[in-house]
């Protein structure tokens, strides 16, 4: 690297500098570096004003902001909220990670906790209300229950006969609809 005249690296300073010097009596003073404005709230170096333009200036430089999941541009709205993803694609990629098996083994294991813990409180496991005695649900739970295994007591018969109204587990078997061929 070249030296400078005060025998500084390019990169360095030197403290005689006058913009240093004006911006660290600024900096000391609770004034913005680059007017004499007071300090924005949460910043060390700009005022309200300069803050904005410093982040549309860097937002110009670093071009248009894609999606992580398609690469391609998010709309305008989509940059200043601090999106990642376009909606569908965040939507995808939730639906990804819920079908995959390490997410179904935690959450099965988070359910499987907190039905323990709520069994050992003498609570429901699937809400925090009181269990009915003998049972380890609450009413409601054990109302929805009992509708759902009669729902499914009654589709899981198999196929009906709409003649005779007679339950028939599969195709009939011929032979013995038509009696033994030995």
């Amino acid at each position: 690297m070249r030296k400078n005249t005060n025998g500084r690296r390019g990169g360095q300073v030197a403290s005689s500098d006058p913009r240093r010097r004006y911006q660290a009596r600024h900096r000391a003073m609770g004034l913005c570096t680059v007017c004499p404005r007071p300090l924005a709230k949460g910043s060390i170096v700009f005022c309200e004003w300069h803050r904005q333009k410093n982040r549309l200036r860097k937002r110009r430089l670093r071009g248009p902001i894609l999606c992580r999941r398609c690469r391609k541009p998010l709309a305008g709205t989509g940059q200043l909220r601090g999106r990642r993803y376009h909606r569908l694609c965040l939507r995808a990629l939730r639906v990804e990670r819920e079908q995959s098996p390490h997410y179904r083994e935690l959450h099965a294991s988070a359910a499987r906790a907190y039905q323990v813990r709520h069994a050992t409180m003498g609570l429901c496991t699937q809400c925090p209300r009181p269990v009915v005695p003998g049972k380890h649900v609450c009413e409601e739970h054990l109302r929805y229950r009992q509708d759902r295994y009669q729902r499914l007591k009654t589709v899981n018969r198999g196929p009906r006969d709409f003649r005779s109204n007679v339950s028939r587990s599969g195709p009939p078997d011929r032979r013995k609809a038509q009696g033994s061929y030995m």
